[in-house]
């Protein structure tokens, strides 16, 4: 059987044991966002190989369909899958170089209309607190990033030297009023905005 199955194990949230006074889930912090992915591909070239790229777990449906040689689910060319197929880091493990930029989006809701819409990027997870539209399911973000810092209502955190082994280590100090990091925040927030205008297009 494990020579013609893939197999893939996750988990579908972070927990909280205390850190930042936290308990359970249900956060935006790495503690609650970060899961275990682990795969497992028949005649695998390189097992045991752990790949220090970010990924989201909806990353898992186009990866699974392109591992079994299926067709996509839009045959007339549409690109309507958010996530992307992870089978060239799977194939090349030691790859860092595929051409493709990854990122993890997360959201909860705090209250009522109020969500937090995080980005999870190499180096930094990026943070805003925005209203959200229940009934058109959008965001209502703010337009002028400087007015987003003044208003406090968005947290950066580095996690450049995060070997992945201490997530308790990286997120106490808010980056977000350090002018070197405008445009980390800029360039995060525009990622953001993007990643919710998103419609199926054409190829």
């Amino acid at each position: 059987l494990a020579k013609t199955t893939l197999i893939v194990f996750w988990g579908d949230h972070g927990y909280h044991l205390g850190e930042f006074g936290i308990w359970a889930k249900a956060t935006e912090y790495e503690l609650g966002t970060r899961v275990p992915l682990l795969v497992s591909m028949p005649d695998q070239r390189k097992p045991n190989i752990i790949n220090e790229r970010v990924v989201e777990l909806i990353d898992l449906f186009p990866t699974l369909i392109e591992a079994a040689g299926l067709p996509q689910p839009y045959p007339d060319g549409a690109s309507c899958l958010h996530g992307n197929s992870l089978m060239g880091l799977l194939l090349h493990p030691s790859s860092q170089k595929d051409g493709k930029e990854y990122f993890a989006y997360s959201q909860i809701q705090r209250s009522a209309g109020l969500h937090g819409i995080s980005i999870r990027g190499k180096g930094y997870r990026f943070t805003e607190w925005v209203s959200f539209n229940e009934t058109s399911g959008q965001p209502n973000f703010v337009a002028n990033v400087s007015s987003l810092i003044a208003a406090m209502n968005v947290e950066l955190y580095a996690h450049q030297n995060d070997g992945g082994d201490d997530f308790d280590s990286f997120e106490y100090v808010n980056l977000v009023t350090d002018p070197v990091h405008f445009k980390i925040i800029e360039e995060l927030h525009f990622k953001l905005k993007r990643k919710w205008k998103w419609e199926c297009s054409k190829k």
